[in-house]
């Protein structure tokens, strides 16, 4: 059942072959569990005798949130990946099953149902890793997880989006994994001249991406602009130096805002950069700089 709420909740269909590869028990006993026991939970759709999902997807995402724990959720995810697995390997390219297949290894969906537990998010990925390790759409999300999880490894997600590249290196999406990623490192290293290096290739990279994509994707400008802003909240001790920066940085993200009037994490980013730059005409030395989320 907690299989079958994963798909139901995407919005996407389970099949009785599915149902049958889900299950730990024979398909005959299988089967008849389907027809009589969740005769009233689930709905056929379509016009054959095949296809069915939960009821409804408020009942989907009640099964996910309050009826199993993270084991049983894991568990759950790595039958319904093992299952898609060998139908996206025979049929390569876009697909529902394809389109199914991203939404489940979403690194921010997988982090959120395990409660914030990277360990489990690392179970799931690394469980499937023989299916899909040909896929850039596979290490995108497993490097992404590591960059922005709690206890995340800045090392292995440098790998798997660097294997992510590898794989599809004119990919948008990837480019600008790689680049938070720099960022990421530049104000986590606690070398000045390494954290240098990684902010110079997190701005070469930035600024290719602002002018390639940069009109259509207000992402690249939300990473750019919070990369920056991190290095100058770690490394630039000195007021004066920091004001001049931090108005530079100002106008970048104004910018980025009238290019994009109506994304919400632009909005937030600029009025944490607009407080951080009127706190430095304070001399409260418990004033913080305001946190920009990921």
């Amino acid at each position: 059942c907690l299989c079958v709420a994963l798909n139901t909740e995407l919005g996407y269909t389970n099949s009785k072959q599915d149902f049958i590869g889900f299950s730990k028990v024979s398909h005959v006993e299988s089967l008849t569990y389907l027809i009589t026991t969740l005769a009233g939970t689930i709905i056929w759709v379509g016009n054959g005798t095949d296809k069915f999902i939960l009821r409804h997807r408020i009942l989907a995402d009640y099964i996910i949130k309050y009826c199993a724990d993270v084991d049983m959720l894991k568990d759950a995810y790595i039958r319904v990946l093992s299952i898609l697995a060998p139908e996206l390997k025979r049929n390569s390219g876009p697909s529902r099953k394809f389109s199914l297949y991203k939404s489940l290894i979403n690194h921010h969906t997988l982090y959120y149902r395990f409660k914030n537990s990277i360990s489990h998010a690392r179970d799931v990925y690394d469980s499937v890793s023989t299916f899909f390790n040909t896929d850039s759409q596979y290490w995108l999300q497993y490097g992404s997880l590591e960059v922005e999880g709690e206890g995340g490894d800045l090392s292995l997600a440098e790998n798997y989006i660097d294997q992510a590249a590898s794989i599809n290196p004119n990919n948008p999406h990837i480019q600008n994994a790689k680049c938070n990623l720099y960022y990421k490192q530049s104000s986590y290293c606690n070398d000045y001249i390494f954290a240098l290096e990684y902010k110079r290739k997190a701005d070469e990279l930035a600024r290719e991406l602002l002018l390639t994509v940069g009109k259509e994707d207000p992402h690249i400008h939300h990473i750019y602009c919070r990369g920056n802003y991190y290095f100058i909240s770690k490394w630039i001790k000195i007021r004066s130096e920091k004001k001049d920066k931090l108005k530079a940085l100002k106008k970048l993200i104004d910018d980025a805002v009238k290019t994009h009037p109506r994304d919400k994490k632009l909005d937030i980013a600029a009025q944490a950069i607009n407080r951080s730059y009127i706190q430095l005409g304070s001399d409260d030395p418990t004033l913080s700089d305001p946190q920009i989320p990921e």
